[in-house]
């Protein structure tokens, strides 16, 4: 470092560090923009169409009285998130009418947020799709008789129910760090796949990072290679692309209103553990047809009643989890949740759902709290 270089850094610390303050907020602007984007302008995606005839979601009514005595109760403290950018979309809808809805910016609203670990329950529907429409499968089958790829790892050794369970035992995680990967050296090869970057065959990765930490089916271990297998699985089964398979059914019979999109690798693997991003309001289609599907009682419905019930504790002493699904430790909402905050939280009696899109877990308690509460206006 030269004399004039060591002067100016000496005489100018407080702007440097200023600088660096910048350039990092610029950098995690960047990623939340890309995150309410989907990633779709950056990382190599497959689509969706939209319906040609979309499933009703009403748009909200001035005077209707639901609506009403939600934005007087609530609408100012929601304001107050909003306005910090840190709790970016909001929207609650009773019965396919909505009755509360705020975008921290305008271009929220044409926005097509990532789903994160919300893309997990996702995963965990098309499963049971995928059982309900192959009557020589069901959670119990082993997945080194439909994977033999597998055979001999954590995973092969596990049942379906295991893996949706998050009970492969493959490795121990820190259910605070990670994000789903057994270290910060996992998950630095898995991320660049938000750039297009990821060229590596995941199965290949997944046998190298096994580590049979514990007995297969014995250990509850939130972990995003779980949910990538069951991706394996659904095109074991279906003898379909993850993506393809998803769109075909789940997707078409959702009749959304814009384009749907999962991030895929160059090896056209699906990331099933946290790639589907969805606008706004197709997130709230998707909560409504699991509701239509409960309240029906088809096949897919009595998995979903299943999926969602408490199964397993988790870290979280008011959390528990179903199958990739989380609640709160009892039967009446359950709910979707993804990575810096995101929700898709589901009251099958109410016929209520809420979608909430977010930059960091901040606000989590609060909004859950207001969100909650906000069931009562219901009953007037």
């Amino acid at each position: 470092m030269n004399k004039m270089t060591n002067s100016f850094l000496k005489n100018n610390m407080f702007v440097v560090l200023i600088l660096c303050v910048m350039q990092a907020d610029a950098q995690v602007l960047a990623m939340w923009n890309n995150a309410s984007d989907g990633f779709r302008s950056v990382a190599k995606i497959q689509t969706g169409a939209a319906s040609n005839n979309p499933s009703r979601i009403n748009e909200i009514v001035d005077n209707q009285t639901v609506a009403k005595l939600f934005e007087d109760r609530h609408g100012n403290e929601i304001e107050k998130f909003m306005g910090q950018l840190k709790t970016r979309i909001v929207l609650v809808s009773a019965d396919r009418k909505i009755i509360y809805q705020n975008f921290a910016t305008r271009s929220m609203r044409n926005s097509t947020p990532l789903g994160y670990s919300m893309s997990k329950s996702m995963a965990a529907i098309t499963m049971g799709y995928a059982i309900c429409s192959n009557s020589n499968v069901s959670i119990k089958s082993k997945v080194d008789g439909l994977l033999p790829r597998l055979k001999g790892t954590s995973w092969g050794n596990s049942t379906i129910e295991d893996l949706l369970l998050m009970k492969s035992g493959s490795a121990k995680i820190n259910p605070t760090e990670g994000n789903g990967w057994q270290s910060e050296e996992v998950a630095a090869i898995h991320r660049p796949v938000y750039l297009g970057g990821h060229n590596s065959d995941v199965i290949d990765l997944m046998i190298k990072h096994d580590l049979k930490e514990f007995t297969s089916g014995t250990s509850h271990q939130y972990s995003n290679y779980d949910t990538i297998v069951l991706g394996l699985l659904v095109e074991s089964i279906t003898k379909k692309k993850f993506y393809e398979y998803f769109f075909e059914t789940i997707w078409k019979d959702v009749a959304a209103a814009k384009t749907g999109a999962w991030i895929v690798n160059g090896f056209d693997q699906t990331f099933t553990s946290l790639g589907f991003s969805a606008s706004p309001e197709d997130w709230l289609r998707v909560g409504h047809y699991v509701i239509d599907q409960i309240d029906a009682q088809t096949c897919l419905g009595k998995f979903l009643q299943n999926a969602s019930e408490p199964k397993e504790k988790t870290y979280l002493k008011t959390r528990c989890y179903g199958y990739q699904i989380w609640n709160w430790c009892r039967k009446d909402a359950f709910f979707f949740f993804g990575y810096g905050g995101q929700f898709l939280i589901i009251r099958p009696e109410k016929k209520w759902v809420a979608y909430v899109h977010q930059t960091t877990h901040e606000n989590d308690a609060k909004i859950i709290g207001i969100l909650y509460e906000s069931l009562n206006i219901l009953n007037h």
